[in-house]
């Protein structure tokens, strides 16, 4: 009989390490005011010929820890019932195309939890953020500075009561607010996905 491969113990201690006692349920009834989060997710962005012959596709990876904090308890009438949370979010961004280039930066958005009765906790969230890059001398953009306006939906999965994966999508738009000659802008999808933990 051949042996569990290794990958297979480190799955078994992270479920271990994620998972609450089994008492534990999901907050079923949204999030309170106070609560704090703490996420460690990865991204990807691909960019959108917008406008038409804008310039080549960008490509990247991100690295991007998030913490977050509730302002709110549930509020408002079912369908849109839910918390405000504001959240934090630097990151390192790792370009792969049209060359390889690395940047960093920071975002801050407000985001709106659904509370649903679930486990699942959908959301919306929109904020701003800056960044500094190698340059990327491209026709959409060639400066070491810049900015980003994003807006996108995502969800909560509760694992226990603390514990949820993590995963949305957002719309980027990055300008250098024509500080350097090009400035048409990198109009790009971004998809993330990420492990949270909520505590009070």
């Amino acid at each position: 009989m051949r042996p569990a491969p290794r990958w297979s113990f480190l799955l078994m201690g992270l479920l271990v390490l994620i998972a609450d006692p089994v008492a534990a349920q999901p907050p079923r009834e949204g999030l309170r005011a106070g609560m704090k989060e703490l996420t460690l997710a990865g991204g990807y962005t691909v960019s959108h010929d917008i406008p038409s012959g804008a310039g080549p596709t960008v490509r990247s990876v991100l690295v991007m820890p998030r913490l977050g904090y509730v302002l709110t308890d549930p509020a408002g009438s079912a369908p849109l019932r839910g918390t405000l949370e504001v959240v934090g979010e630097p990151f390192v961004q790792l370009f792969t195309d049209p060359a390889e280039r690395a940047g960093v930066g920071a975002s801050a958005l407000l985001r709106w939890i659904f509370a649903t009765g679930t486990a699942f906790l959908p959301y919306v969230e929109g904020g701003v953020g800056v960044m500094g890059n190698e340059d990327l001398d491209i026709r959409q953009n060639n400066c070491n500075v810049n900015f980003v306006v994003e807006g996108g939906v995502g969800g909560l999965v509760f694992l226990g009561e603390r514990w949820a994966l993590t995963g949305g999508y957002r719309f980027q738009h990055v300008s250098n607010a024509n500080i350097c000659s090009q400035n048409l802008g990198i109009n790009s999808s971004l998809f993330t996905l990420g492990v949270s933990y909520f505590f009070p």
